[in-house]
């Protein structure tokens, strides 16, 4: 087929692409799906729960407030002093489209609409990358290969996309940011597998084999993600799924018309070993573990599972969000319930020592107090309640109870007082931990008072549980399961070597967070489980062809890998430019696959040299019996 048709195949290709994207509807994305649904809180207030949202808005116009109210758009505002026309709105979840549709011309702040903001800043990332930098790193490619070979790799890139893009038409599949990123991944991976299918390093049924297990085992790591209860990771996983399937078939079919045509990259050239290089670079890595330890062992790795830092402190939206709050109000709610251990809150005894407390709270830096008994009063009386007598707080307390209000200041038994709080929702969740242990110091100081937190932050740490959990459990249960696979195709022990490729690429990873004080994120989460599916993908196709040439398989199988892994590699490093979302996730998964990469160049060559890994192919080429 000549270049010029095979230029037309892929413009028309482009086009049916373009018409099945504007064609797929993108789905709503809001904070509670980045966190898992479940809570170990069982007591939470009727204030800032999963099912009532709030925002807060500066608005002139409070005859619109009213409007909203009577068209149970909304379940309550409330009037802020501390701003003039600034007011705080109490709506249920149902409603929550109808709101922000409705607030659209004004100011306003929250953890209701962080999800439409972040939404919004990754659209921008992504159109960004796919109309600018794409086509650089097309440009870049075709520099170092040829036009027809990325005319042909392209032409199976689209009539890949175009099969998966058709099967979520056909599906109703939900699309949200995460599918978004995970087309991205796709896209990068599938352009790196296709470069096998173009080698001439394999025959057929070998490399049907081998690509077959590497997206085999990919899968096998979505599946971990779809299983995650962070909302974003699943979703990650469950579009992964549907595309690696698509990918699989495509491939398998697309194999039974193949025609090979070479590619050489530029300026890439194999690795020589000598005794000497090998051993230096064994005893440089195996120096470079007690190093990394030491570096982990005294450190603190800051684990942050905030969605809104994810978007970057330089983006349009999150110096909006700043703005809003240096302006007006911090917007992230805690909610303390305070339980009174000697009598209850309707003595003005008890209400005045809980005074201590509060005024004590105003200490804690970024702290900002809402709503307590304390500002209640003083609203009421025009007085401090310090000053309040027996007749003036019963007054207050039979007004408070007929106010119906949604943010109470006790409970129906007097026996718990709230204060609400305020934090800059901007807060990383390292600083909320921190900003809560302040809060606890501070109440140990009334022992007449029992303490919970309580509100949206309130679930911080059981969700920094959740998730080093689901770390370590979707870590090393996908490995297992790829150990267990190769030990079955090889027979051998000595298949160990794949997990300590993984596992060096892993340290090393979190080693350089320790070094350069970067934040343990979902992105962290989520590369890490998508690496150690993709860990197999190079040693997949070294294995099978050191089970035929041994150590000469070096000469002919190095030069795919290295121009598959510089294709990812080039895809995941276009992405620093495309924005803060997608820099955090192809810094995390670069890492990964760099050190991965260099694993297998340098250590793992020497590695199959040594002694103890010799004649393990004498257990015959057992590939031929699981196909």
């Amino acid at each position: 087929m000549s270049k010029i048709v095979k230029t037309i195949i892929f413009g028309v290709l482009l086009f049916l692409n373009l018409l099945l994207i504007n064609s797929i509807t993108m789905q709503k994305t809001d904070w509670g799906t980045f966190f898992p649904k479940n809570t170990n809180n069982e007591t939470q207030t009727t204030l800032f729960t999963q099912n009532i949202q709030y925002l807060f808005i500066s608005m002139n116009n409070q005859t619109i407030l009213e409007q909203w109210l009577e068209e149970d758009t909304i379940l309550n505002y409330y009037q802020l002093n501390q701003k003039k026309d600034l007011y705080l709105l109490l709506f249920n979840r149902t409603q929550q489209t109808k709101v922000l549709q409705n607030i659209k011309p004004f100011v306003y702040s929250g953890t209701s609409v962080l999800g439409e903001v972040v939404v919004k800043n990754f659209q921008e990332e992504f159109s960004f990358y796919l109309l600018y930098i794409a086509p650089i790193l097309l440009l870049l490619f075709w520099f170092l290969s040829s036009y027809e070979y990325l005319l042909n790799i392209l032409l199976e890139l689209f009539s890949f996309n175009l099969i998966l893009l058709t099967t979520i038409k056909v599906l109703d599949f939900h699309i949200d940011i995460a599918s978004l990123m995970t087309f991205l991944f796709l896209f990068v991976y599938a352009f790196t597998l296709f470069h096998y299918i173009y080698s001439k390093e394999f025959d057929k049924k070998k490399l049907q084999f081998g690509i077959g297990i590497s997206i085999f085992t990919t899968l096998i790591s979505a599946i971990f993600l779809t299983l995650s209860q962070f909302g974003f990771i699943s979703s990650f996983g469950a579009t992964l799924i549907l595309g690696l399937i698509t990918l699989l078939i495509y491939t398998f079919i697309r194999l039974h018309f193949l025609k090979k045509s070479s590619c050489t990259f530029r300026g890439i050239y194999h690795f020589k070993y000598t005794t000497k290089k090998r051993l230096n670079v064994i005893i440089l890595s195996t120096m470079s573990v007690p190093f990394i330890g030491l570096l982990l062992f005294h450190s603190n790795l800051h684990l942050n599972l905030n969605p809104l830092t994810l978007i970057g402190k330089q983006t349009k939206a999150f110096q909006e969000i700043e703005n809003f709050e240096s302006n007006y109000i911090n917007s992230l709610p805690i909610v303390i319930e305070l339980s009174s251990k000697d009598s209850s809150f309707k003595e003005l005894k008890e209400v005045q020592q809980l005074h201590q407390l509060v005024q004590d709270l105003q200490t804690v830096p970024t702290l900002f107090q809402l709503y307590n008994p304390d500002i209640a009063y003083k609203n009421f009386a025009s007085r401090e309640i310090t000053q309040a007598t027996l007749q003036s707080y019963a007054q207050f307390l039979l007004a408070n109870e007929l106010s119906n209000s949604q943010m109470s200041l006790f409970s129906s038994d007097m026996k718990k007082s709230y204060i609400y709080l305020l934090i800059p929702i901007t807060t990383d969740t390292y600083s909320v931990k921190q900003i809560l242990q302040q809060i606890d110091l501070k109440a140990q100081k009334y022992p007449q008072f029992d303490l919970k937190i309580k509100g949206k932050v309130s679930d911080f740490h059981h969700h920094t549980q959740l998730f080093l959990q689901e770390f370590a459990s979707g870590l090393s249960l996908s490995l297992g399961f790829i150990f267990l696979f190769f030990l079955f195709y090889c027979r051998s022990y000595k298949t160990l070597i794949i997990i300590i490729s993984a596992l060096v690429s892993f340290v090393s990873l979190l080693g350089i967070h320790a070094l350069f004080n970067l934040q343990v994120t979902l992105m962290t989460l989520l590369s890490v489980i998508l690496f150690s599916g993709l860990v197999t993908d190079n040693i997949v196709h070294i294995f099978i062809c050191y089970k035929e040439k041994e150590e000469s398989c070096f000469n002919s199988v190095t030069k795919p890998i290295i121009v598959s892994n510089i294709s990812m590699l080039l895809g995941l490093g276009g992405m620093f430019f495309g924005g803060s979302l997608l820099f955090e996730f192809a810094l995390e998964l670069g890492i990964l696959l760099t050190i991965n990469l260099l694993f297998i160049l340098y250590i793992l060559p020497s590695l199959l040299r040594l002694k103890v890994f010799k004649n393990y192919t004498a257990q015959g080429d057992s590939y031929k019996t699981m196909m």
